[in-house]
């Protein structure tokens, strides 16, 4: 264990002293403005953010500490590894919504922590603690994906009665469509029926970013943002958080009918000049981006050329001459920019999210 430990304390020190290829920056004040933006427009409903999946991608731990200047209920993760990371910065409440095997149920340290529950199974184990924690119960309106049908409703309410020390702190669903008016009016259903089962739920959960202006019912008082607290989606006023450069590692001139990279998908039309930078599908850069995505550098935006390789991709500097590992910006914080997320999500038939998610939790995270 000594030996471990003193292997730990020198690596932390080598991280924070040499000096890194890539690094993403997280913008503070975007983040923050973003959730302010939507605490105006939720029409006094709560705001509760989702750091699942690494915080999309951002780093749970960073945001986490960032949004210690917000005052909110819950933190928002899928599962108990996300609570033991967002547990190094703060003891604040977390809600867990995604599935826990049951046999974990003891191990789990439930001080501030809630749970989502969508069967008997969970509530009796749950129950069997014999200890106070907070429950959230997801009802299926028509996702049918997760969460108890709401035939099942009533039996759930009087297994959880069971036990006296579980708290049955809110009621839970999730939209397939934003514009879905039949869900809205299931899960008002499944309020009623909660109501009239003597529980007074502080809580009521259906909608995330999307969702935020299309709920009009105040008794739905909550609301999880994900994507949109990260600065993407169709709202005018948001701000990406997430900025990624790195560096020129190498560069060369080709000459005309040269190749580039795997499979020589991309020939030279003309002598040019190329740069390599150590970001490939390891990364962020899928390869549907092959042949397709852009970078910036000095201002200009530049081709990715050829396939995108593991971890490298190849730049087409055409006339400009740049030094060995000058910056390249890979995403860019501006909406409008042709390497920003949304924009390399469209070119590459992808959704931002999945972008997002996929950008390898091991590079150097900065605030900015």
């Amino acid at each position: 264990m000594q030996i471990r430990s003193k292997m730990e304390n020198w690596l932390s020190k080598l991280e924070k002293h040499f000096e890194s290829l890539n690094t993403i920056e997280i913008k503070r004040k975007n983040l923050l403005s973003n959730y302010d933006f939507f605490k105006k427009i939720s029409k006094g409903r709560e705001i509760w953010p989702v750091l699942k999946s690494n915080a999309y991608g951002h780093g749970i731990g960073l945001v986490a500490k960032i949004l210690l200047d917000r005052d909110f209920k819950y933190f928002v993760v899928d599962g108990y590894h996300e609570v033991l990371e967002i547990r190094k910065i703060t003891d604040r409440p977390i809600l867990m919504i995604g599935t826990i095997l049951p046999e974990n149920f003891a191990r789990i340290k439930w001080e501030n922590l809630a749970i989502m529950v969508q069967d008997k199974t969970s509530i009796r184990a749950l129950g069997k603690l014999n200890r106070k924690i907070k429950i959230h119960l997801k009802i299926n309106t028509g996702m049918n994906r997760q969460g108890s049908e709401i035939l099942d409703l009533r039996s759930l309410i009087v297994e959880i009665k069971k036990y006296p020390k579980l708290e049955l702190e809110g009621v839970m669903s999730h939209l397939a469509g934003v514009d879905d008016v039949g869900q809205i009016k299931k899960f008002e259903e499944v309020l009623k029926i909660v109501e009239e089962s003597g529980i007074k739920i502080k809580y009521a959960h259906l909608v995330a970013t999307a969702g935020v202006m299309k709920v009009k019912n105040l008794k739905i008082n909550a609301i999880r943002l994900g994507i949109g607290l990260y600065g993407i989606g169709n709202f005018g006023n948001l701000k990406p958080v997430l900025n990624f450069k790195t560096v020129l590692t190498n560069l060369r001139i080709i000459k005309k009918g040269e190749r580039v990279s795997y499979g020589g998908i991309w020939e030279a039309k003309k002598t040019t000049n190329i740069g390599v930078i150590p970001v490939g599908y390891n990364e962020i850069l899928d390869r549907r981006l092959s042949n397709k995505g852009w970078v910036k550098y000095k201002d200009k935006f530049y081709p990715i050329i050829g396939i995108i390789c593991m971890n490298m991709a190849v730049i087409d500097l055409g006339k400009t001459k740049a030094k060995l590992f000058d910056e390249v910006e890979v995403v860019s914080d501006n909406p409008k920019d042709k390497n920003s997320i949304g924009k390399m999500a469209e070119i590459a038939e992808m959704i931002p999210y999945e972008l997002l998610v996929k950008i390898n939790s091991s590079i150097r995270r900065v605030v900015k």
